[in-house]
């Protein structure tokens, strides 16, 4: 195994909520979230990590929810790139907002030679 070098690149983390922002039930069956997902970001031809997981928010109207979570990272991408996703999204799953966290990690791979 090889490394390759290492770089210092941004990864950023949209974080959606899967309960719907008007009823504040989840609509949307895991197995649909992962398609919309998937179909989604294939229209970017962007790499991805995908994880659902439990969270809370609390809604512009003060509502406090516990739900299901998406939350997926990219690494490399341009920023442009992130917020159309992150748009597109949103409106999938008809959420007031979603979250985009950003961090700088240091990048490298380990190549089968």
């Amino acid at each position: 195994m090889v490394a390759t070098n290492q770089k210092k690149v941004s990864r950023y983390i949209i974080s959606v909520g899967l309960k719907d922002k008007n009823d504040k039930k989840q609509k949307i069956s895991p197995m649909k979230v992962g398609r919309i997902m998937r179909k989604t970001l294939s229209e970017y031809s962007v790499g991805y990590s995908a994880v659902i997981h439990r969270g809370g928010y609390q809604h512009l109207d003060e509502a406090y929810v516990f739900e299901n979570s998406l939350s997926v990272s990219l690494i490399d991408v341009p920023v442009e790139t992130v917020n159309a996703i992150a748009e597109k999204l949103c409106r999938a799953f008809n959420q007031e907002s979603v979250l985009i966290t950003k961090d700088e990690v240091n990048q490298y791979s380990v190549l089968n030679d």
